[in-house]
């Protein structure tokens, strides 16, 4: 007999990532779920959800910001009698203190944050983490017992999603020109200062262009830095919806991805990552090790140090003086993604924990 699971959070639709977890779990269980809108009465919908449908479930799956539905939840886990399990896809410690760096290590709202990542490792009597350096990251700083249950859930490409948005009429970025593509939030795990100083480093090859598409905390930083460089290689566009990036994505030549020099950025495999080589695009990201325990260099993809914008056009011009030699890339990480990023393996490591 299968189990019973109610999935609840916010941006259960709509958002990749969660997208396709639910998709995953659907083919494993029976699945009610319930996706709260992000609002300010959202602690109390998560209630009413959690005490009205919660009870009949086995399992509660506390999809991402599980943090922020804390206090429903550890009430509810008084009452329930089955295991609940918690998305620990980020830390918002991590994120907010480190990442961001929105508050000093000291303060008020450091302690507050830790808490919530506290509280929410307490709360699961199940932690899922999406690669093994944010587990242990997880172990090491919420002093973890390695007792606990604790399983990875790589990210999955939406595969049938990406293959009908990657064949969308291409032609949004500049004709004629080599395209270097940038997409994501302003955060300094992104690491868009090291983008803009190698476009500064590049300037003189004039067919080489660099867009970058976005928004958040450090865009007047950077565009303050692209105006003092006096960049006119640079095109700044506003965050578009996921179904017309990929016309952005169809045109470039290289995608980018993270580049920032923050712990986090050493840890994680950012969706785009995935996105970008699965539609066999040239993807050029900043080492970190738990993107090296699946893609080689030169095989899948290029990597360029972390925070060092010399080197990140250096392998820029060097796509773009030989494009031939790495043409393949992209078709080579395709074929890992399936292996290691699909909602089929998603399915299989669920199935083996259920």
């Amino acid at each position: 007999m299968s189990k019973k699971i109610l999935i609840v959070g916010h941006t259960l639709k709509g958002y990749p990532r969660n997208d396709v977890l639910v998709r995953a779990w659907q083919q494993c269980a029976e699945i009610v779920v319930s996706d709260i809108k992000n609002d300010r009465w959202r602690l109390c919908r998560f209630a009413w959800q959690l005490f009205t449908k919660g009870f009949r479930q086995d399992l509660i799956l506390i999809v991402q910001p599980a943090q922020f539905f804390i206090f429903p939840s550890l009430v509810f886990k008084f009452f329930y009698s089955g295991q609940i399990i918690c998305d620990n896809f980020i830390s918002i410690y991590d994120t907010y203190i480190y990442d961001r760096r929105l508050a000093s290590q000291r303060s008020v709202k450091a302690f507050y944050y830790y808490l919530m990542d506290w509280l929410c490792c307490r709360l699961g009597d199940i932690l899922i983490f999406d690669t093994n350096s944010h587990k242990d990251y997880f172990i090491k700083t919420f002093h973890l017992s390695l007792l606990k249950k604790m399983f990875v859930l790589p990210v999955a490409v939406d595969w049938p999603r990406l293959a009908v948005l990657s064949e969308v009429e291409a032609g949004a970025l500049p004709q004629n020109k080599f395209n270097v593509l940038f997409w994501g939030n302003y955060i300094p795990l992104q690491g868009i200062e090291y983008i803009l100083k190698a476009a500064n480093l590049l300037r003189e090859e004039r067919n080489i262009h660099f867009t970058l598409i976005g928004n958040g905390q450090t865009k007047k930083q950077i565009f303050l830095m692209a105006e003092k460089l006096k960049l006119d290689n640079v095109t700044f566009l506003p965050p578009v919806e996921y179904e017309e990036l990929f016309r952005y994505v169809g045109s470039s030549d290289i995608c980018l991805g993270i580049f920032g020099q923050t712990d986090k950025a050493r840890r994680v495999i950012p969706n785009k990552v995935l996105e970008a080589m699965a539609c066999g695009k040239v993807l050029v990201t900043g080492y970190n090790q738990s993107i090296a325990d699946f893609f080689r260099d030169g095989r899948e993809l290029i990597f360029c140090q972390m925070a060092d914008s010399q080197c990140l056009a250096q392998k820029i011009f060097e796509v773009y003086k030989e494009p031939d030699k790495f043409k393949g890339l992209g078709i080579q990480a395709q074929e890992v993604i399936k292996t290691n990023f699909s909602q089929n393996r998603q399915i299989e490591i669920i199935k083996s924990f259920l």
